[in-house]
Formats: structure tokens, sequence, C-alpha cells
């Protein structure tokens, strides 16, 4: 038996390491920690933006009281898990139960990753920092919010249903109600998915046993056979029914500001803003994409033209929650827009580029496109311009595109955590927020 010389071995174990992302997972671990001990050294002793009714409803828990604070409008299920692992430690203080919040909150970076992983894919540890870095994400896991840990159950869910676990997954999107309320469009996403997925097995199988016309009845047939087999999705979005009936209404508290109805198209074009912002790296790789989609569809211009009319048009800020604010940068920027007629007509060229660059961004699989239509369902009823309504379809859009190679991925990661730098110290000298 020849014996491999030490180089070769060595060269062959460096591979092995770097192919199962042991570094990377290591790097990745070391990160999170670091940035637990930092920020939570950093993170001011005062509430932060909208902490006060979150806080309120854990420290009501803790002492035993259960109503929910009036100033609540979701579901206490984050609430209850803080206040449940924080009372189990002895822990009362703001920064302690921040630290609860924040290690829920990070289980999302799990389940990320988790996800990320299926099919042996080029990059799950720079993807799951990307995400990790985002400003969309990144002050959330430090402040006391329940959007993260309600993302964590999502993809719980996701996970479930991309293996085919449809009993599971509508289970767990039933607990996701019990988190927030706007979860029922991802209930609707992953049942969408499921049909998607067995239809779309079921025509292969008909066109592959029998590819003439008359396998088209037993296409059909698979429609229904697909809708059969993920009935199990209809039990989550029966409840939700039930709630609103027994609720009158969407909301918990604070009715009157969280009102859910009517369309305010002008969430489209805020989303696409905020994703130019967070994800310009890639947007300027998909300049040849773009530039070549559009030799290839001159259509798309008449398509833009009309939508620039339609985004000129649908511009209110008729939500009380809009208000001139220095601290919100939400509300600084979209008053900014209100009154300057030249700067919206500048920023739809971010948001024309977000939309083609949309258009040549490839997903994994068919039945993922459907994360298009029911996000836009998601935000369309929705007044209040806020990006965090937004959280759940941009980690679901970062898990279902295909990477670009390391050096784009590469520089989205490094954007991302350029962008949350000054975000970062906004936070902790409270100067500002999202």
């Amino acid at each position: 038996m020849i014996k491999k010389p030490d180089s070769q071995l060595f060269s062959n174990l460096l591979h092995t390491v770097f192919r199962t992302h042991l570094v990377g997972n290591i790097l990745l671990g070391l990160a999170i920690i670091l940035a637990i001990l930092v920020m939570m050294q950093l993170m001011p002793l005062q509430l932060v933006a909208d902490e006060h009714s979150h806080v309120t409803q854990v420290m009501l828990f803790m002492a035993n009281q259960f109503y929910l604070d009036q100033t609540l409008t979701m579901p206490p299920g984050s609430h209850a898990i803080i206040a449940a692992f924080s009372k189990i430690f002895n822990i009362d203080s703001l920064s302690g139960i921040r630290l609860v919040g924040a290690c829920v909150s990070l289980t999302s970076l799990i389940f990320i990753y988790v996800f990320l992983r299926q099919g042996q894919p080029a990059y799950p540890v720079i993807q799951t920092a990307q995400l990790f870095a985002v400003p969309l994400l990144w002050p959330f896991f430090w402040v006391l919010y329940t959007d993260l840990s309600s993302l964590s159950i999502i993809l719980i869910a996701l996970i479930l249903v991309s293996r085919q676990r449809y009993a599971s997954s509508a289970l767990i999107c039933i607990l996701a109600l019990f988190f927030r309320q706007s979860n029922i469009f991802w209930a609707v996403l992953f049942w969408l998915m499921a049909i998607s997925y067995e239809n779309r097995f079921d025509q292969g199988m008909a066109f592959f046993k029998n590819p003439k016309l008359r396998a088209i009845p037993k296409v059909f047939s698979g429609l229904w056979k697909a809708l059969y087999k993920t009935r199990i999705f209809v039990l989550p979005i029966l409840l939700f029914g039930i709630f609103i009936y027994l609720n009158d209404g969407v909301a918990l508290g604070d009715r009157n500001n969280q009102q859910f109805g009517g369309i305010y198209p002008f969430q489209i074009y805020f989303l696409f803003l905020v994703l130019w912002i967070a994800l310009l790296p890639l947007h300027i790789a998909n300049l040849p994409k773009i530039f070549n989609f559009l030799k290839q569809n001159i259509w798309v211009f008449a398509l833009l033209s009309l939508c620039f009319i339609f985004y000129l048009l649908s511009f209110k800020l008729t939500h009380p929650h809009n208000f001139p604010s220095d601290y919100f940068i939400r509300n600084w920027f979209l008053f900014k827009m209100k009154d300057s007629f030249r700067l919206r007509v500048l920023l739809y060229v971010p948001i024309a580029w977000t939309f083609l660059s949309l258009c040549v961004i490839r997903l994994k699989s068919s039945e993922q496109y459907w994360l298009y239509p029911v996000t836009i369902l998601s935000i369309l009823p929705i007044s209040l311009l806020e990006q965090r309504y937004f959280i759940v379809p941009f980690v679901i859009l970062m898990l279902f595109r295909k990477p670009q190679g390391l050096i784009v991925e590469s520089s989205l990661l490094l954007w991302c955590m350029l962008l949350s730098i000054p975000l970062t110290w906004g936070i902790i000298s409270m100067k500002y927020f999202l």
C-alpha cells in the first residue's frame, strides 16, 4: 500500500474542512457570540423605539397577570416565551430581558442555516451571515421586538413544507398565528408551494408515461390530488377566519391605529426601495442580465412608464404613525419624498432597477415564485409604511434565490455590514432608529 505524502494528506484535510463549511461555521458562531457580548454591553438602559408595549407585556406575564396590554396589537406568543425564560432564570432587568429576547430571535439564524444547507449549496455560511448583518434584521436582534422570534416559527414551517411534511408544516403555521396575525399569508404561501410541487410531480409522471393529448385529463386530475394531499393547510386559514370573526377584526389592541383593509399600492414601491438599498451589490451584479432582459422584452419599457405614473399618483402618507421625525429614519425619508417632487421622480430609478433585478433573479424551484404574489397580497392592505413588514418575504427571497458566486455574495455581506455600522451607532446613542 502506497503511503500518501504529508502534503497531500494536509491538502485533502483542508479540502474536507472547507467543503463541510467547518471553518465558516466556527467563524460565524464566534461572530454571533461576540455580537451578543458587545451589543448587550452597548445597548442603552432606556427603552428604544416601540419597546415599551413589548416590555410591558413581558413584565405582566412575569407577574402572573395574564391579560393583554392595550397597546399590543399582535398575539403575545413571543412575549410568553421571553417571560417564561426570564422567570426561569430570575431575570427582571431591561438588559436581561433583552438578552433573553436576543437569544430567542437568534434561533432564526439556525433555521436559516438549516434551510440553506438543504441541497448542498455553495455558500450557506456567507448567506446566513448576510441575513445576520443586513440592517433590515440586525437591529431587531438586540431590541425587544417580536419580528424575529415570529420569523423563527415561519422558517420551521418552511423547512417542513420543503421536505413535503405538510401536516407538520400546517400545524406550525397554526402556532405562528399566536405570534403575528400576518403569518397567515405565509401559511397560504406554503400551501400554494405544496400544491405546485405535488401537481408538478403528477404532471411530469403523466407526460412521462403518456406524452400524448390523452394525458391532459391526468394532468388536471393531478391538481385535485395535490389539493387533497395538502388539504391540512385549510386548517390554519379556517382558524384565522374564526379568530377574525370572534375578535371582530385583525388587531388585538390599538385598533384605531391598526386597521387592516383597503389597498395601499405605494407599499410595493417602498418595498422595492428597501430591497434596492439592502441588496445593492446584487443589483449591480445583475446589470448585464437586466440589459439583456430589456433587449429581449421591449414591452417592459411601456410597463415601467405606466408604473411610473401610478407611482406618482399612489404616494400617500395616511397612517398616524408615519409622522415627521428625525428619530425614525423611515419617517424622515418618507417626508423628504413628500416634500420634494424631484426626489420622488429620482427615486423611481432604483425602484425600476429593483423590479428589473427581481425579474432576472433565478429562484431554486418553480413553486417558489409564489413568493412574489403572496408578498404583494400581504402588504397591500397595510396603510402603515414600515420596513418591518418586509422582513419575512425578504428572508424567504434570500433563501430561495440562487447564489451568484463568491465575489458577489461576499460583496453583499460586506455591504450589509457597512450599512449596519451607522445604524448601530444611532441605536446605542439614541439618535435614530429604522
